[in-house]
């Protein structure tokens, strides 16, 4: 092809396109000779379509969320549920802190940890156990000497589970991810933003994440990482 300005983000192939792929051709020139495709991912790695999302820079020696930054508030929880909180990074980043601020502390022990989606936007196998913290008294509660890897353009779920009902300090509805939308009979909610569910603690967490999972529009616990 005369123009060079696809070069960077194309290949010869005279092969019919796949379901993720767009093919480009002069049509003065033989189709079986000329025809070149561009993929999805070529093409976001040649325009920067994943540079700049929000979460792509985040400063080193910090700890970060999964929702957005906002008005802070406490938010109980209940003994033996797991919840679950989406997390989505932009590039490959390794997990190195994990932690929890406790509000109001429950003699008991908290367990954190990551889970994968399964595909259809709710977690699934278990990718990382990170640990247990004591959710005894308050403040912030770390488990630290992870190296647990994330990868690119993926969708996480960050999750606890505890033997009693601490609370912790959170975002306020409203201020996180609407990543699972509203109901299809009303709006007049705040975004639903984690999944909860009964599941008996006993100091591991379920693998792969129970199913049947509720849908909620709590406030978002702060569960945050550090890489």
């Amino acid at each position: 092809m005369a123009d060079t300005k696809l070069s960077a983000l194309t290949e010869l192939a005279a092969t019919p396109a796949d379901t993720d792929e767009v093919y480009i051709r002069d049509v003065s020139e033989p189709a079986a000779t000329e025809s070149k495709r561009i993929t999805v991912a070529n093409l976001l790695a040649g325009a920067g379509g994943d540079e700049y999302p929000l979460t792509r820079y985040l400063l080193s020696g910090s700890y970060h969320l999964g929702a957005f930054l906002g008005e802070a508030a406490d938010q109980g929880t209940d003994a033996d549920t797991i919840y679950a909180q989406p997390f989505i990074t932009p590039i490959n980043r390794t997990v190195t802190r994990m932690a929890v601020h406790v509000s109001t502390g429950q003699a008991g022990s908290t367990m954190l940890g990551i889970y994968e989606d399964n595909g259809s936007i709710y977690p699934g196998n278990l990718l990382s156990q990170a640990g247990i913290i004591d959710s005894t008294s308050t403040g912030l509660k770390e488990v630290t000497g992870l190296s647990i890897s994330l990868s690119a353009n993926t969708l996480y779920w960050l999750v606890f589970n505890s033997d009693v009902g601490p609370a912790y300090r959170g975002i306020k509805r409203g201020f996180y991810w609407g990543l699972l939308g509203f109901s299809l009979t009303s709006l007049d909610s705040a975004a639903r933003g984690l999944y909860d569910k009964a599941d008996t603690y006993d100091g591991t967490l379920t693998d792969p994440f129970p199913a049947g999972a509720d849908i909620r529009n709590l406030a978002m616990v702060k569960i945050a990482l550090a890489f």
